[in-house]
């Protein structure tokens, strides 16, 4: 259906009425899967996504699509949770407000779909500070080492994470180094580095021989390329079993813990908010209460 190379424009004179709809809606889904902001994996998960859509309504193009074909496609699996079915929801969404914004259809038929509620859940996802030192004291790799620090210290994306190469490090004037990112909606923020993490990071980028175009976190056997998500989460899933933790995190754990301590620890919220690139204070504000210092039995007489 949809690809991320654009359909040919050169059509058989003798095209039928359908081959014509079916070229005409690919070119629609290749301009809005290449619109600036889209990350990498981000176009590959939507287009994922659009092609089961698709998949799952073979006899139906773009404009054909109304409410009841996108309920059926997010309910077409019981056992998927919800936040799947949202990530699939919020996907046609953007696809088909993009096609109502640009008069290829006149009405977006996500637009009523409510997304579900889904529970915070991040509250489960905080590891505690020995948990990670008991990860980097069973770590012997250095690149594994030095990713599960990163993500700790700058509360990085993985995405985020995946591209960082030795030219994103400047050296601070007093101690550390800024590490630039270019994150969601192509933003670029910088965070600093602690300098014992940092001296670890040169010692690795020596050793490894790496260019400054080289990827930090790239197989031994191609620097140019980065690892890939699944690979970034088997690394820290290896050193979370060796430390035998359980649950076994994910790398987005380290994000949400990164908030957390820096909070706990004093914090300002703004400079929270900086670090992890929200673009709204009260997506940072969560954490406030993530673990609250007091709550209502702090002032309750004991019971017993």
């Amino acid at each position: 259906m949809a690809t991320t190379e654009l359909p040919s424009l050169l059509l058989s004179p003798k095209a039928t009425l359908s081959e014509v709809r079916k070229h005409d809606d690919s070119v629609q889904i290749w301009s809005w899967i290449h619109q600036p902001g889209f990350s990498k994996s981000t176009k590959q998960v939507y287009l994922r996504i659009v092609r089961e859509f698709f998949n799952f309504h073979p006899y139906s193009g773009i404009c054909e699509i109304t409410t009841p074909h996108i309920t059926l496609f997010l309910k077409r699996n019981p056992d998927k949770s919800k936040a799947t079915r949202n990530l699939e929801q919020y996907t046609l969404s953007s696809l088909f407000q993009f096609l109502e914004d640009s008069a290829y259809i006149s009405k977006n038929p996500v637009k009523i779909v409510r997304a579900e509620k889904v529970p915070e859940s991040f509250q489960f996802k905080i590891l505690p500070l020995e948990y990670i030192q008991r990860m980097l004291e069973f770590e012997k790799n250095q690149r594994n080492r030095i990713f599960i620090q990163i993500a700790y210290y700058a509360g990085l994306r993985v995405s985020e994470i995946l591209q960082i190469q030795p030219k994103s490090f400047t050296p601070a004037q007093e101690s550390g180094a800024y590490l630039t990112i270019v994150g969601k909606g192509s933003k670029t923020r910088s965070v600093l580095v602690p300098e014992e993490l940092w001296v670890e990071i040169r010692e690795f980028v020596k050793a490894r021989g790496l260019e400054k175009d080289h990827f930090l976190f790239s197989s031994e056997v191609d620097p140019s390329k980065a690892i890939n998500r699944i690979r970034a989460y088997q690394i820290v899933k290896s050193a979370a079993s060796k430390a035998k933790l359980n649950p076994l995190p994910s790398p987005h754990w380290f994000r949400h813990t990164s908030a957390t301590h820096a909070i706990e620890n004093g914090a300002p919220i703004h400079v929270v908010q900086a670090t992890l690139g929200h673009a709204s204070m009260a997506t940072t504000g969560k954490y406030l209460s993530a673990r609250p210092s007091q709550s209502n039995s702090n002032y309750l007489k004991k019971i017993k």
